[in-house]
């Protein structure tokens, strides 16, 4: 079971990307923790308001890893090739239409902001408030679309001790200036929810300014001078982008709209309800990094493999890397039980009801923990890997739309249960896309050299 363990050169390459990337993730959910422990110094409705609205950049942010996904998948395989003309055109093209994306987000939620949050929830205390949040936080989506492409992209090929830097100074600053501007410290005014918004798109920003200034000052393989953001018009190369990316682009849109609405079914619920979900998401969020951390290992080793033809090796640690899955799975669920009185004490100035309705979603989440994260490795870490990515959309999709947004809106509208048996109900479409990974994975389709004609 855990003979994996004894393989040194697996553990090396999988510890050396994993944990990194795992707290670098911990760093940027530590900054979603420390705005909903701050805003809940204020009241419940401004925790709901603020999640309600970062509902919008949760479903950009999707979109965007879609985007990127398609170029993680090439540089991967580019950099296992040794072929960095291909990291460079990979690079260019996917920060310019990344960009290009985040404006039709940014330009309706703030010329559209009230209509853009009405559609999220109908309670006039929490479209007032979330109005405040989106008509600034929205300016993040485009420094966000710069940010999000060159971590993704350089974490592609194992490049993370810049990433995990710039998600500290940013998890740093973004903590200071929320104490400042929240509630009002050294002489500033008390700007709630607005000041949480300030603090976030200051920090985001600086992360950008840190990551664009080492690519140039390193001379990085990505881009040494501006000019090589367009190196690729080139059709073979072009080719191959579309055929790769166009794919993961529609299924994390699809998919990401499918989930958005989670959060528009449970804004039909009492304030108490939507805020106790806002903050277990987050808590959720915190718990899943060293999945990601080992699901993002997975495919950048997978890729470097594929792309280098070594493929019977790209096997073996596939099979690898679902066994350190099914360990560390047992491990988060078990600290997840255990550790929930302590979180929802943190937040028990929010009034009893909040924390009745944190516990039970936190007893759900220890059985997410369990079962529902293998849906994940075996989409993205996997298959993903070596292009196998038609599959993973008409999973992603049929998962999503046909169990997860059915479910919530039936739980919500039509059999009125309260937030933590919708939340529960989620965990088929997680079981669902576990169990048809696993299939696909078993055929081993996914097991294809993508970069092998092109330079």
């Amino acid at each position: 079971m855990f003979d994996f363990l004894k393989d040194k050169k697996f553990m090396k390459l999988a510890i050396t990307i994993a944990i990194p990337v795992a707290i670098q993730n911990i760093i940027n959910t530590g900054i979603n923790f420390a705005d909903t422990l701050m805003v809940a110094t204020l009241d419940a409705d401004s925790v709901a308001a603020v999640g309600i609205a970062n509902n919008v950049f949760y479903f950009w942010n999707t979109f965007s890893f879609g985007i990127i996904s398609g170029g993680m998948i090439l540089c991967s395989q580019f950099y296992g090739a040794g072929k960095p003309e291909g990291l460079r055109k990979t690079y260019g093209l996917t920060i310019i239409l990344d960009f290009i994306a985040s404006m039709f987000f940014f330009l309706p939620c703030f010329f559209a902001t009230n209509q853009v949050i009405s559609v999220l929830t109908t309670s006039p205390q929490l479209v007032n408030q979330g109005v405040k949040y989106l008509k600034i936080v929205c300016f993040m989506y485009p420094i966000q679309s710069v940010t999000l492409t060159t971590l993704l992209i350089l974490r592609s090929f194992g490049k993370v001790r810049i990433t995990v830097f710039s998600s500290l100074v940013t998890m740093i600053t973004n903590i200071i200036l929320n104490y400042i501007l929240i509630n009002g410290h050294f002489g500033v005014p008390a700007l709630g929810v607005v000041g949480a918004a300030i603090a976030t798109i200051v920090s985001r920003l600086l992360e950008a300014v840190i990551l664009v200034s080492y690519l140039f000052i390193s001379k990085s393989v990505l881009v040494e001078k501006l000019s090589d953001l367009l190196k690729f018009f080139d059709k073979t190369y072009l080719s191959l982008y579309f055929k790769t990316s166009i794919v993961t682009i529609l299924d994390e849109f699809v998919y990401g709209l499918g989930t958005s609405l989670y959060m528009v079914a449970y804004g039909r619920l009492p304030a108490v309800q939507v805020s106790a979900i806002t903050i277990v998401l987050v808590i959720y969020d915190l718990l899943l990094v060293f999945f990601i951390g080992f699901g993002s290992a997975c495919s950048v080793i997978l890729g470097m493999e594929l792309g280098s033809n070594n493929k019977d090796r790209a096997k073996l640690y596939a099979k690898y890397f679902i066994k350190l899955f099914t360990m560390l799975s047992i491990i988060v669920a078990a600290f997840t039980f255990m550790s929930r009185g302590l979180v929802c004490r943190m937040y028990a100035n929010l009034g009893t009801e909040v924390v009745y309705y944190m516990n039970l979603l936190l007893m759900v989440t220890t059985v997410f923990m369990l079962v529902g994260n293998y849906g994940y490795l075996f989409l993205v870490g996997i298959l993903r890997s070596g292009g196998d990515i038609t599959i993973t959309v008409i999973i992603d999709i049929l998962s999503c739309w046909c169990l997860g947004v059915t479910l919530s809106f039936l739980s919500v509208l039509v059999w009125k249960q309260p937030i933590h048996v919708a939340y529960a109900l989620l965990l088929v479409d997680s079981v669902v896309k576990g169990i048809c990974g696993y299939i696909r994975y078993r055929q081993f389709k996914w097991v294809n050299n993508l970069v092998v004609n092109v330079d």
